[in-house]
C-alpha cells in the first residue's frame, strides 16, 4: 500500500509530474495544456505536502491523517496502551482520567498514570487530545526534589533564608519539642560535615 511516507509514492508523484510537463510541452491543444498544467500543479502540491509530512514524520498512515481531519484524533489512536489502576478503572474510560482530586492525584504519584488532556496551541489555537505519562515517584523522592528546587529558585540556595522564611509564616504553629528536634538534626549535620 502507497502509505503518506512511502518512497514509491514519492517516486510515482515524481513520474506524474514529467508526464504531466512533457504533455504541456508537447501538446497541441490549449485545453489539454491547461488541464496538464492545473494537473502538475496539483501533483507538485501534494508532492511537497508529502514531503513536510515525511520530513516532520507527522502521518504515519492514511487512516491517521483521515482521523485528525475528521476529528476523530486520539479516539482512533491504536497503539496507546490500556493502563490498569490499582482500582480497577482502565485509563481509556471516561472515568479513568484524573479530575484533579487529591485521591487521584496521589494515586497517580504512587503508581504513575496515563493521563489524557486537551491541549491547545497558544499560537495556531489547535486543539489536540495528548496522553502524558506520570511517572510513578515515591513521596520522600519527590518531597526532597521539590524542596531542592524551592531553596535553589526562591533563596538562592540559601538553607538559611529559606528556615528563616518557614519560621516566619504566619499560621504556622511552631512547637518547642519541634525546634529541639530541629536543633538536634543541625548538630548531627554538623557532626557529619554537611
Amino acid at each position: 500500500m502507497l502509505e503518506p511516507q512511502s518512497t514509491t509514492l514519492f517516486v510515482l508523484l515524481i513520474v506524474m509530474f514529467g508526464a504531466l510537463v512533457w504533455r504541456i510541452m508537447a501538446g497541441r491543444l490549449v485545453v489539454l495544456r491547461m488541464l496538464a498544467a492545473c494537473l502538475a500543479f496539483v501533483t507538485a502540491m501534494a508532492f511537497g505536502v508529502l514531503a513536510v509530512n515525511r520530513y516532520y514524520d507527522y502521518y504515519q498512515t492514511w487512516g491517521a491523517m483521515m482521523a485528525d481531519l475528521t476529528h476523530q484524533g486520539v479516539d482512533a489512536a491504536s497503539g496507546v496502551p490500556e493502563v490498569k489502576l490499582e482500582s480497577g478503572v482502565q485509563s481509556g474510560t471516561p472515568s479513568g482520567t484524573l479530575d484533579g482530586s487529591r485521591g487521584d492525584l496521589e494515586l497517580a504519584q504512587r503508581q504513575g498514570y496515563l493521563l489524557r488532556l486537551t491541549v491547545t496551541g497558544q499560537r495556531s489555537r489547535i486543539t489536540r487530545l495528548v496522553y502524558v505519562y506520570l511517572p510513578a515517584q515515591s513521596r520522600d523522592k519527590a518531597r526532597k526534589t521539590a524542596l531542592e528546587h524551592i531553596v535553589k529558585t526562591f533563596f538562592d540556595g540559601s538553607m538559611e533564608h529559606a528556615v528563616a522564611a518557614l519560621l516566619d509564616i504566619s499560621g504556622v504553629d511552631v512547637k518547642t519539642d519541634g525546634l529541639d528536634r530541629v536543633a538536634q538534626m543541625v548538630q548531627e549535620a554538623r557532626k557529619d560535615g554537611k
